[in-house]
């Protein structure tokens, strides 16, 4: 959202809650193509704020509910969890309590994490060329993959957005000329971060790890009607039972069932909300989605989403 308020003074804030993971997911499309599935059971709460600085966007986003996000960053990404207690997996790596990381343009993400808030910053790679050629400093690399950024480091950055965040919840504007000047001092302390090397080789267990994963992703996702089970899954990405659960356990924290589980229901989600399905025929899409037992269906997709396959709510029309 961003709308003039008179006196040279312009809003830059954008603010919703969502009660459905899919949609928090698709508000930032432009930043990052990236897809929600709800792991954790209950009904899903979220909010997501953002502050919109022509090529730099500070965010923040709340989750009650356990959730897998994954998508490919368009932008350069630096984020961090603000007091975290649970768990929280990026690329099958944990994290540390006061750590943050650094995302570079084009690079995969599968992140498994508790109930948060995550804090942030995504930078357009124009906006920090610009920059970058206009302080006289180094070009900034902002592609390639995932970076833990020391706390020391990245202090200052977290302090500017954080103070940005709070002082958009106490206003409720950003105004000019202060937004050009909170993007400015952005840039700058982002700059060190962005200019950091690749990292390091993460070891060959943790990339077959992560290969399997993938695979057996594309087996499960290229036909959800069929009913893949575990044995058939293994054969046909072969690798051995032990080895997928060992794989599943270390990427996503979960088992091959329970991912394979999670992404039925949200299929079956999604057909409701975007009126794919007949609530009428509840069994019908049950099967389509992997499901052969409808009553149980409709058991695990209440725990899951806190509701039942017929009291799901259409998506208003775009």
């Amino acid at each position: 959202m961003s709308a003039a308020t008179g006196s040279g003074a312009t809003t830059h804030i954008w603010r919703r809650t969502f009660d459905d993971s899919e949609e928090q997911a698709g508000c930032v499309e432009s930043l990052f193509p990236q897809r929600y599935f709800q792991v954790g059971a209950g009904r899903f709460s979220g909010e997501m704020t953002s502050i919109n600085l022509d090529g730099v966007r500070l965010f923040r986003e709340r989750v009650n509910r356990r959730l897998i996000q994954e998508g490919m960053m368009n932008v350069a990404n630096i984020s961090w969890i603000q007091g975290r207690t649970g768990l929280f997996r990026c690329n099958g790596i944990g994290l540390e309590p006061e750590g943050v990381m650094f995302y570079g343009e084009r690079a995969e993400f599968e992140v498994v994490l508790d109930a948060c808030e995550i804090i942030g910053v995504a930078i357009a790679p124009e906006a920090l060329t610009s920059h970058s050629e206009g302080a006289a400093a180094t070009s900034a690399s902002v592609s390639g993959g995932l970076r833990f950024v020391s706390r020391v480091l990245a202090a200052p950055l977290c302090r500017a957005v954080s103070r940005a965040l709070l002082t958009a919840d106490v206003s409720g504007s950003v105004q000019m000329p202060y937004w050009q000047t909170l993007r400015q001092e952005i840039l700058s302390l982002a700059l060190p971060i962005t200019n950091l090397p690749e990292a390091a080789d993460l070891g060959r267990s943790r990339q077959t790890h992560a290969r399997v994963v993938r695979s057996a992703k594309r087996a499960i996702n290229s036909d959800l009607t069929h009913a893949l089970g575990i044995s058939e899954l293994c054969r046909v990405i072969g690798v051995s039972r032990r080895n997928l659960f060992y794989a599943f356990d270390a990427v996503l924290g979960l088992s091959p069932h329970q991912y394979l589980q999670t992404v039925r229901l949200h299929a079956a989600r999604h057909a409701l909300k975007h009126l794919k399905a007949d609530k009428g025929r509840i069994s019908d899409l049950a099967w389509d989605c992997g499901f052969s037992k409808p009553s149980q269906f409709a058991a695990d997709y209440k725990r899951r989403f806190g509701e039942l396959p017929s009291e799901t709510t259409p998506c208003p029309p775009s």
